[in-house]
């Protein structure tokens, strides 16, 4: 949706999820003349909610308040992801988040950092887009350049789609067991 891309982050609401990345992001988008919304899928999962509170203060301090929703805990992520145009993950510290795999499943454009597993199905340029987690102005310039070449982004859609269904589907996770285990027998 070129009026109102919507942009998805899914992760517990913690520092080094990249939250505040996001909606730096999102404010650097407002500026350009943009009118994005982003979801923050998650919870905070320590007792003081200190750094919901301070995200919340960051949103209302920044003026977003009309951009960025908070949406707390959700099971129903698949339909979310139908919904949206990107998703972000600017995060500091992962494995290799199954929102990533079901992002590219779905179809959708993923603009993560280059942490841990991830680069091992995010391919910069090819099948989404790697940007260091505290770049909110990389992330903002990377949605922007999108958001012009509705040809590049269906690129990368189409690719990210076809590695997931290749490499990552339930025929390709039991063909796998299968040769594991055929391995095992001849051994």
């Amino acid at each position: 949706n070129l009026d109102r891309p919507i942009l998805l982050m899914v992760a517990n609401l913690a520092s080094h999820k990249g939250q505040e990345t996001a909606i730096q992001a999102t404010s650097v988008l407002v500026k350009r003349g943009y009118s994005p919304i982003l979801w923050l899928v998650g919870e905070e999962r320590e007792a003081g909610r200190e750094y919901a509170k301070h995200l919340q203060s960051l949103v209302v301090d920044l003026g977003l308040s009309e951009f960025v929703k908070f949406l707390g805990f959700r099971k129903d992520i698949p339909k979310l992801l139908h919904a949206v145009d990107f998703l972000l993950l600017p995060s500091t510290h992962e494995g290799l988040p199954l929102v990533v795999l079901e992002a590219q499943a779905s179809k959708v454009v993923v603009l993560a950092a280059p942490t841990a597993g991830i680069p091992e199905v995010v391919e910069n340029g090819h099948t989404g887009f790697l940007i260091e987690a505290n770049n909110p102005i990389g992330y903002a310039d990377t949605i922007e350049i999108l958001l012009k070449n509705n040809d590049l982004e269906n690129t990368i859609v189409e690719t990210a789609y076809r590695k997931i269904m290749s490499n990552f589907s339930l025929g390709k996770y039991c063909e796998n067991i299968l040769q594991e285990y055929d391995k095992l027998i001849s051994a």
